[in-house]
């Protein structure tokens, strides 16, 4: 990376961050979705499953969407996993919710065939 005559490595550094920032957009709003639905699971725990849901829905949309490198697809997954099933445990753990909840969710016993 050359320098333009002028301009400071701190310049350069700040246009790159920009460049990063302008080209994961769909990423980081998505982040901020998942934690926005993060918040809903912990709040409000009689739709606990609804934000769960469309947590696991958009990560498969966006991952259709946009071709992320095997790491990164490690993470996300294993990032979400921690985040929800946590929440979730966590939640069971204190009493909040029963056990009942590791096996079945409501959603899924009415998609049940």
């Amino acid at each position: 990376m050359s320098i333009v005559r002028g301009r400071g490595a701190v310049s350069v550094r700040r246009d790159r961050v920009l460049q990063v920032l302008r080209s994961s957009r769909v990423d980081i709003a998505w982040v901020v979705f998942v934690g926005l639905n993060l918040i809903a699971m912990q709040f409000i725990r009689a739709w606990q499953t609804i934000p769960f849901l469309i947590i696991w829905v958009s990560l498969t949309a966006i991952y259709g969407f946009r071709l992320w490198r095997l790491g990164s697809t490690i993470v996300t997954v294993a990032a979400v996993t921690l985040a929800t099933g946590g929440l979730i445990g966590a939640q069971v753990l204190r009493g909040r919710r029963t056990r009942s909840t590791w096996r079945r969710s409501p959603c899924s016993q009415r998609c049940s065939w």
